[in-house]
């Protein structure tokens, strides 16, 4: 059973092939019970990261992939540290994954139940923005407002989440000044922070540009002929398509297609 699961990583590791995952991930399953639970975290790894790499490379179904085997682990606990905690960044991915395959119940009911789980000094922040995250797609834009007021941005990640949570909400109430007051102010703050990479700056940059148009053509669209807008639309679509780096495009995309 051990060489028959080593076998079947190795192969999916370096096939390109996506049968070999749906080959592997069986005998994986039907074996774990013979080894011992670190060995295992490191097997159930190399799977997860196998699925994030199909889905960077646009393999859409792997990301119903992931979320089975992020499962798999919290089932066995194979996602907590030496201290039975639950890092933040698995915590917030898991919320973000489940909240685009639609899975609101399951999220809302995960969010409250590792809560307890998640460190100390980061449980809280943690829980609120996730809520918050939750909150938006729920469609309950006053509560992702109240908070993300209480989210302390103590590292870049979450300051750049936050703002595009926070940019999305006041893009849904149609909230004019403070729109413009974010894009403005996300901007500034992408231009001075020295620890975003480049591509990152450029991708957040890119996505602020065209949601700023996207956001323009839907406070226009009620007071022009269908016509030109729908002419503006088809331009923005391609201008999405067509632009290499930017963050957040399956939300813009999906914002397009609603103004159509």
């Amino acid at each position: 059973p051990l060489i028959a699961v080593y076998y079947h990583l190795y192969r999916l590791i370096t096939a390109e092939d996506t049968k070999q995952y749906y080959q592997a991930l069986p005998i994986i399953e039907q074996n774990s019970r013979f080894f011992p639970k670190q060995e295992l975290k490191d097997i159930y790894t190399y799977v997860q990261n196998y699925c994030i790499k199909r889905i960077n490379q646009s393999d859409t179904p792997f990301m119903e992939e992931l979320l089975k085997i992020y499962k798999i682990q919290l089932e066995r606990a194979l996602l907590l540290d030496d201290k039975k905690q639950l890092s933040e960044w698995h915590y917030k991915n898991i919320v973000t994954l489940g909240l685009r395959l639609k899975e609101s119940k399951w999220v809302f009911d995960f969010i409250n139940k590792y809560r307890a789980l998640l460190p100390v000094e980061s449980r809280e922040n943690a829980y609120r923005y996730n809520r918050a995250a939750y909150a938006y797609d729920d469609g309950d834009y006053d509560e992702v407002l109240s908070l993300l007021l209480q989210v302390e941005y103590t590292n870049i990640q979450y300051s750049l989440s936050a703002r595009w949570l926070l940019l999305r909400t006041y893009y849904e109430l149609e909230e004019s000044i403070a729109f413009l007051a974010l894009c403005d102010s996300f901007r500034l703050y992408l231009q001075r922070n020295q620890l975003i990479a480049a591509f990152k700056k450029k991708g957040h940059e890119q996505g602020i540009r065209l949601v700023k148009k996207a956001f323009q053509l839907k406070l226009d669209k009620p007071y022009q002929k269908e016509e030109k807008t729908a002419k503006e639309l088809v331009k923005l679509q391609q201008e999405i398509t067509n632009t290499d780096t930017v963050f957040n495009r399956g939300w813009l995309v999906e914002k397009v297609a609603e103004l159509n």
